[in-house]
């Protein structure tokens, strides 16, 4: 569960909290890794979210829509990310 720091204006209301449900493997195979590593000039690996990957697990995870979850203000973002990379494992953690 995520909760917000402020409204999330939905069709039914608006709400002050995110309820995500446990990730499956299937979903896995559909939305694939958070994290894409890259390598840098001194030859260690980064890693950063892969945006459309997040925002594909929020959309399977919570069940709300894409265009919803973008009217999010960034902090509650950042609090979702880490909430989905904790469900979802990854090299982020």
């Amino acid at each position: 569960m995520v909760k917000l720091s402020r409204p999330l204006e939905l069709h039914g209301g608006p709400i002050m909290e995110i309820k995500l449900r446990e990730p499956t493997f299937s979903d896995y195979l559909e939305h694939g890794d958070l994290y894409v590593g890259s390598q840098t000039a001194d030859g260690s690996l980064s890693f950063k979210v892969d945006r459309l990957a997040l925002m594909n697990w929020a959309v399977a995870l919570s069940d709300i829509s894409a265009l919803d979850l973008g009217e999010l203000g960034m902090k509650d973002v950042t609090t979702l990310t880490k909430v989905i990379s904790e469900l979802v494992g990854g090299e982020g953690n």
